[in-house]
């Protein structure tokens, strides 16, 4: 249900944590910081003391920016 849920709702802007994150990108933690200090990821911000998030435009519109990358 969850996967059903992600994949029916992509027009709901939303806050979306590590879990999330990592099945919708399939880049690791520790590889994806790696690409947010180069700057080649979207930026993630704190939602508590041990909690990060990131918008979930940002992280479609970097699938896309890729998935258009790799077609050229």
């Amino acid at each position: 249900l969850f996967e059903e849920f992600i994949m029916n709702n992509d027009n709901l802007d939303r806050v979306i944590r590590e879990k999330e994150r990592l099945y919708l990108t399939g880049v690791p933690p520790a590889s994806w910081w790696r690409l947010e200090k180069a700057g080649l990821a979207p930026k993630g911000f704190k939602l508590g003391p041990a909690a990060k998030g990131w918008m979930q435009s940002s992280i479609q519109t970097w699938i896309q920016d890729k998935a258009s990358k790799g077609a050229e």
